[in-house]
């Protein structure tokens, strides 16, 4: 019977995980090498084959790995700061210029580059996805919900919230494949016209 892997196993199998998802947004696939990933960790390239079998293999699993995280993650953003802010600061680090509060190891132009990327090289993960976006979404809902005061109403909320993800991941995909044609301006509007929207709703 195999052994369950010590903590130190984990620990270099997390940081090589880590490190493949930076070297990938970085370089892109074809050009990060599996020297690239044991080097980025201080281990050797047998080291990383000990436990993947292959760059595929471990870019799987990266992948995998990012998706759990994402979907068990409970912030968009803070609850405490509205919502035109709190929304802007987001779309300003998909956009590349600036920073936000996610609570991840990479900016989020580079985690939907990473998305974009493993759907095309790994259909399988479309079912995965798929369960952890609800639970996404869900989240999403609520903490839009919070970010107002007081709190907008369940449909103005799921309205608002779909309407950020999509803008979030348009503008990623803008800045993933042209760079740099998306202004503050223009994310300023675009924060604005949703808000001014929600008063056309009917609820």
């Amino acid at each position: 019977m195999k052994n369950s892997p010590s903590p130190l196993d984990a620990d270099t199998r997390d940081a090589l995980l880590k490190a493949t998802l930076k070297c990938v947004a970085e370089k892109g696939y074809d050009h990060a090498t599996i020297n690239d990933i044991a080097g980025a960790t201080g281990n050797t390239k047998g080291a990383v084959y000990h436990y993947f079998s292959s760059k595929k293999q471990l870019y799987h699993a990266a992948l995998e790995q990012l998706t759990e995280q994402l979907g068990q993650s409970g912030a968009l953003f803070g609850l405490g700061q509205p919502f035109e802010a709190a929304a802007l600061s987001l779309l300003k680090e998909v956009a590349g210029l600036g920073t936000s509060d996610w609570d991840t190891d990479l900016p989020l132009h580079d985690i939907y580059y990473l998305y974009f990327d493993g759907l095309r090289r790994f259909p399988q993960l479309k079912a995965m996805l798929a369960t952890q976006r609800q639970n996404y979404v869900n989240k999403a809902v609520e903490q839009v919900k919070g970010s107002f005061d007081p709190p907008l109403e369940d449909a103005q909320a799921r309205h608002l919230a779909l309407q950020l993800l999509v803008g979030i991941e348009g503008v990623a995909l803008l800045h993933a494949t042209s760079g740099g044609c998306v202004t503050e301006d223009d994310l300023k509007t675009m924060v604005k016209t949703w808000v001014e929207g929600l008063e056309k709703l009917n609820v």
